[in-house]
């Protein structure tokens, strides 16, 4: 771009030749923002080792990340309790309780916002962690383990 001045000098403007550029190569919009969607409907406790906070913490960054550049996902507080309500979740107290916030939610009984279905959850789970029993396990891992057996039994008959 070539700018004239008032007293009629020209003189070429470097950012806004890059601003025009950007905006003419950037991809779409629709796509950026279906890219994230994606991620973020896709999250699930099992591709986080079973850790309910590596799974909220990455479906945040994803959120941050598609704030940065504009964007929101929508329907997030739907996402994040399907995220914690994975199939593959066995520990019932868990899953019970999410289940019951979710319940809540939809009815608008506590018309929760993300930050506090995150919060309940990861002190849900570290509750659960910190729980010990004598043979070494904790009530997160011992409810998997019992859940993983019970799936072999069935799976055997």
């Amino acid at each position: 771009y070539i700018w004239a001045s008032i007293t009629g000098e020209r003189y070429r403007d470097g950012p806004t030749l890059l601003k025009v550029l950007l905006l003419h190569i950037n991809p779409s919009t629709k796509v950026q923002t279906l890219a994230f969607q994606s991620k973020i409907k896709s999250a699930r406790i099992t591709a986080h080792d079973g850790d309910v906070t590596k799974l909220l913490s990455f479906m945040e960054s994803v959120r941050l990340s598609a704030l940065h550049v504009g964007k929101t996902i929508t329907d997030y507080e739907l996402h994040l309790f399907e995220a914690l309500l994975d199939v593959t979740v066995k520990n019932e107290e868990f899953r019970n309780f999410v289940q019951r916030k979710r319940d809540d939610w939809e009815t608008g009984v506590d018309p929760m916002t993300y930050k506090a279905i995150i919060d309940a959850a990861k002190v849900k789970y570290n509750n659960l962690v910190s729980r010990e029993f004598e043979d070494g396990t904790n009530a997160w891992t011992r409810s998997q383990a019992k859940g993983d057996k019970l799936m072999a039994l069935t799976t055997q008959v």
